[in-house]
């Protein structure tokens, strides 16, 4: 799985590989080879263009294609992304209820539902039964926004750190199409928490009988169905809005969970 930064090196687990893309002068990922674990991969891009940045996309759509193919996914398409917007479609028609209005609520990846007290204890004990080579993604359907992303960013790095395991925080809907489908369609080693909320600003969808809000909801909880069909373990993290006072709890709670 994809991680943005290389974290603290010495919570790097045997799966890792780090990839540097840097400029001539950029000190500090020169040397970033020298302070990861010695067997660890690594794969390194000087570019002293910036016109050179097309040509680095072309070569990552060909190892990802190869990727794809050597582990058994179909690089050309996506057959389980289509699932997963099909649920969308399904939970549409059929009406999306609305989030809890005073609370954080948490459904556990058996289906029970909690407050966020639950959201540690039930992610150490899917975290528990997580083999070699596992990883966790943090799915956040929340507005794209730092004072958001930067707690839960934060809190990744810390369980990363904390289980040697790769954790990525990854914001939706837009991973849908990329990694998206690596969860449903790839090996079956993720382990994922999604993240939703409220919407108190929103906006009619033209000729649609919902708001960009219930759409965003719906295409989680579409991704959640199609992520439990295929037996992956997903904990859903209901936020009544996208205050950064929720979204910092939420981070807390992950956090406390790595200092275990």
């Amino acid at each position: 799985m994809l991680e943005d930064a290389p974290g603290d090196p010495a919570g790097h687990g045997p799966d890792r590989m780090t990839f540097v893309l840097r400029t001539p002068d950029d000190a500090a990922l020169a040397s970033l080879a020298s302070r990861l674990p010695a067997d660890e991969p690594v794969f390194e891009s000087v570019m002293g263009d910036a016109s050179l940045l097309g040509a680095e996309f072309v070569s990552w759509e060909w190892a990802v294609a190869l990727f794809s193919s050597l582990n058994g996914i179909e690089p050309f398409d996506q057959p389980d992304v289509a699932e997963a917007k099909a649920a969308t479609e399904s939970i549409l028609a059929g009406g999306m209820p609305e989030p809890p209005l005073d609370r954080i609520e948490v459904t556990t990846s058996d289906g029970r539902t909690a407050g966020l007290e639950a959201l540690g204890s039930a992610l150490a004990d899917v975290l528990s039964h997580a083999g070699d080579g596992s990883y966790l993604a943090v799915l956040s359907y929340l507005p794209d926004d730092p004072a958001l992303s930067t707690p839960l960013r934060e809190a990744c790095a810390a369980l990363a750190t904390a289980t040697k395991m790769a954790v990525t925080p990854e914001l939706g809907p837009r991973y849908l199409h990329s990694t998206g489908q690596y969860h449903k369609g790839g090996p079956c080693t993720g382990v994922f928490v999604v993240i939703t909320s409220g919407s108190p600003r929103d906006v009619a969808v033209p000729g649609k009988p919902y708001t960009l809000g219930v759409l965003n909801r719906a295409q989680a909880s579409g991704d959640i169905a199609a992520l439990r069909s295929h037996g992956r373990p997903v904990i859903h993290v209901s936020l009544p809005d996208p205050g950064v006072a929720h979204v910092e709890a939420v981070a807390h709670a992950l956090t406390a969970l790595a200092q275990r």
